[in-house]
């Protein structure tokens, strides 16, 4: 590989990783190329010579961020697993990401479609190993729609918790109510 490609993979990188702090920070919407080429010590032009768009740039960013923590859960996640095992490791994966997460959540609704459905999918995935799990642990056997009510309900908690952030706390929210969210996840399991 030439040092003119390698460089330039070096530059599409630390936007990636630039725009990604920023986010994190500042929210989808509040993030701007110049933030963007300014905090990376580039122009404007540049990050157009990467990304077609800076909403090409900003999807990329996050279906990268939905793509890590779908695989974080399930390397550290299984259906089989004790219910305080579980949780607990639930609990870590989603302090891991809590800033992408809170991005995602705190501007869901401005969103493009392609990235609502991933965003959509996610869920959809965390939802299947949240039913694997408590069908595997569930002391009474509730049907099929009233386990799925209460991962929606206990989903619903952690977005709640989520958007209650700003997006300049450094502080875990996810953490600070660990306490709650174990709480209404045994709660559920013990229906």
């Amino acid at each position: 590989m030439d040092q003119r490609t390698l460089r330039k993979q070096q530059t599409r990188k630390m936007i990636v990783e630039k725009t990604t702090s920023l986010i994190r920070f500042h929210g989808y919407l509040r993030v701007s190329t110049r933030m963007i080429a300014s905090s990376c010590g580039i122009s404007q032009g540049t990050i157009f010579v990467h990304f077609k768009s800076k909403e090409s740039l900003l999807k990329e960013v996050l279906n990268e961020g939905i793509k890590q923590l779908k695989d974080d859960l399930t390397s550290e996640l299984n259906p089989d697993m004790d219910d305080q095992i579980f949780i607990n490791s639930l609990i870590h994966t989603l302090i891991k990401h809590e800033d992408i997460l809170t991005a995602i959540y705190m501007d869901y609704s401005v969103f493009p479609d392609d990235l609502r459905r991933n965003v959509t999918e996610f869920e959809s995935y965390l939802k299947q190993v949240l039913f694997d799990h408590f069908s595997n642990v569930q002391k009474s056997q509730l049907n099929i729609l009233d386990r799925f009510l209460l991962i929606d309900s206990f989903l619903a908690f952690i977005r709640s918790i989520l958007t209650e952030r700003s997006p300049q706390s450094t502080s875990s929210l996810i953490k600070q109510k660990r306490g709650r969210i174990v709480r209404l996840y045994k709660m559920f399991i013990e229906r």
